[in-house]
C-alpha cells in the first residue's frame, strides 16, 4: 500500500509539470552540472515505476544527481540526470556525493564492475566508488536470475555478486532501499562527502599507504567489558580516519557511537544476545529495538547454541527470526553461530536456518568462546548460504594474511579489534595475540 502511494504521488507531479510546459519535457539546459550531491543514484537498469518513487521520496530529504542512459522525465523531475561523460566526471561525481545507491541494475553493468570495465558512466562511477572506498548500496532485485535458467549462467551471476561484496559493495533490495529512504527527515541534506564533518573530541590521521578496499570490509570492533567512554571515542575516530565500516560495540555504547559517526560513512553495529545467546527470544527481540532506536544500523545477534546442539530447530529458527521482523527495514541483521562449539553438521543447519529466517549475514564467532574465524569454516559457511548472505569472519583475525586467508575463502565482512595493523599490513605484537577479537 505504501508504494501505491508513493507511486500515484510520483505520477501526479510528472503529470503536473508536463501540463504545466505545454505537455512537452523539459529540455536540458546547455549548464555545467553541479558534481556535489547529497544522494548519487545510478540507474544502471530500467526505470520502473519503484525506482521513479525512491527518486520522489529521496528528493524531498535532499539534492539527488542521477547517472543514468538517458535522461527519462521521472528521474528529470526528482533532480538532476548525467547520461555521458569520462572518467573525470565519475571522479567528481563520487567525490562530490553523500550517499550512492544502485537501484536498479542490468547483469551487462554489473559484469563490467566486477570485470572492473568502465566503458559507459554507470560502470566508471561504481569502479571509482570501489576504488575511492566509497559506499555504495546496491539493490540486487535486476539480477535475480529465472529458476529455469542455464547453470553456468547462475554461478555466473552469484560470482558477480560476490566480486561486488568483494568490492565493498552493500548487496540488498529495493524495498530495503526505499524503506530506509522514508525515514530519512524531509528536507534535510544528507551529508556531502565534500562539506567539513562534524566537530568530534578525538582525531586519528590516518596513514598514506594502507588497504581501502579491505577497511570497508571491517567492523572496527571493541567488546571489551570494561571498555570506557574515552576507548569508545577513540575507536570511532578511528574509524572515520580509516573508512572502516561500522564500528561494533555494546547496547550500552551505542547513542555515544552513533553521536560521534554523525556525518561520515562509518555505521554502528552492535550485539544482541551477546556473548552467550542464551536469553530469552523476546529479550533479544526488544534489545534490538532499542538498539536500533538509540543508532545501530547493523545487529550482530548470538544463536541459541544450547537449542541448536539440542535439535530444536524450530525454537532456534524462531528466534532468529524474531531478531530479524524487529530489524526489517531499519538494520542489517547478522546471526553469531559460535563455529567453535559446533560440529560441521551443526555449522550447516544454523546457516540453512538464518537464510531461511531472512538474515543477512551469518557470522562466526563472538571473539568470547572457543577457537576463532577460520578459512574452512568461512568456506563451508560461504557454501551453505550461497552468494545471497553475507559471510562475517570474526575472532582471532589479527593480521593482513588472515584477513585475506578468510577473504578468499569467501568472507565478505571481518569484526576485528586490530582493524588498523591489519589495513596497514603490520604484523601484530606477541603480546596482543591474547586478545582472541
Amino acid at each position: 500500500m505504501e508504494w501505491q502511494r508513493i507511486k500515484e504521488r510520483v505520477t501526479e507531479e510528472v503529470l503536473r509539470q508536463l501540463q504545466a510546459e505545454g505537455s512537452s519535457p523539459t529540455k536540458p539546459q546547455q549548464t555545467a552540472p553541479d558534481y556535489t550531491c547529497d544522494f548519487l543514484v545510478v540507474v544502471a537498469g530500467p526505470v520502473t515505476a519503484k525506482v521513479a518513487a525512491l527518486g520522489q521520496v529521496l528528493a524531498g530529504a535532499g539534492r539527488v544527481t542521477f547517472v543514468a542512459q538517458s535522461a527519462v522525465p521521472a528521474l528529470a523531475a526528482c533532480g538532476q540526470v548525467i547520461t555521458a561523460g569520462a572518467e573525470e566526471v565519475a571522479s567528481r561525481l563520487v567525490q562530490g556525493a553523500g550517499r550512492i545507491m544502485v537501484p536498479s541494475l542490468y547483469v551487462g553493468v554489473a559484469a563490467k564492475v566486477a570485470g572492473l570495465i568502465s566503458d559507459c558512466l554507470t560502470s566508471a562511477v561504481l569502479l571509482e566508488a570501489a576504488l575511492n572506498g566509497k559506499p555504495v548500496e546496491v539493490a540486487r532485485d535486476g539480477l535475480q536470475v529465472p529458476g529455469n535458467a542455464n547453470w553456468a549462467i547462475r554461478r555466473k551471476v552469484e560470482e558477480i555478486l560476490q566480486a561486488m561484496r568483494t568490492f565493498g559493495f552493500v548487496v540488498t533490495d529495493l524495498e530495503s532501499l526505499a524503506a530506509e529512504a522514508a525515514r530519512l527527515p524531509k528536507a534535510q541534506a544528507a551529508p556531502v562527502a565534500t562539506a567539513a564533518p562534524a566537530p568530534a573530541r578525538a582525531e586519528v590521521a590516518a596513514a598514506d599507504d594502507y588497504d581501502r578496499a579491505l577497511a570497508r570490509m571491517i567492523d572496527h570492533t571493541l567488546l571489551k567489558p570494561e571498555a570506557t567512554a574515552e576507548q569508545i571515542i577513540k575507536l570511532c575516530a578511528e574509524a572515520r580516519a580509516y573508512n572502516f565500516m561500522s564500528v561494533c560495540v555494546n547496547p550500552g555504547w551505542v547513542p555515544l557511537a552513533a553521536q560521534e559517526l554523525q556525518g561520515s560513512d562509518v555505521k554502528v553495529c552492535t550485539v544482541i544476545g551477546f556473548p552467550l545467546g542464551a536469553t530469552s527470544t523476546e529479550s533479544k527481540a526488544y534489545e534490538t529495538v532499542e538498539s536500533i532506536r538509540q543508532g545501530a544500523t547493523e545487529v550482530d545477534m548470538v544463536i541459541n547454541v544450547g537449542a541448536l546442539k539440542s535439535g530444536q530447530y524450530d525454537r532456534v529458527f524462531g528466534d532468529i527470526k524474531a531478531v530479524v521482523d524487529a530489524a526489517r527495514g531499519k538494520a542489517l541483521t547478522k546471526v553469531i553461530i559460535e563455529t567453535g562449539l559446533l560440529t560441521d553438521a551443526e555449522k550447516v543447519k544454523a546457516c540453512e536456518l538464518s537464510k531461511q529466517a531472512g538474515a543477512d549475514f551469518v557470522k562466526t564467532s563472538t571473539g568470547f568462546g572457543p577457537g576463532g574465524a577460520t578459512p574452512e569454516d568461512i568456506a563451508l559457511m560461504r557454501k551453505t548460504v550461497g552468494p545471497e548472505l553475507g559471510v562475517k569472519a570474526s575472532g582471532g583475525v589479527r593480521d593482513y594474511e588472515a584477513a585475506m586467508a578468510v577473504v578468499n575463502a569467501g568472507a565478505n565482512r571481518i569484526g576485528a579489534s586490530a582493524s588498523i595493523n591489519i589495513v596497514k599490513r603490520v604484523k601484530p605484537q606477541p603480546t596482543a595475540g591474547k586478545e582472541k577479537y
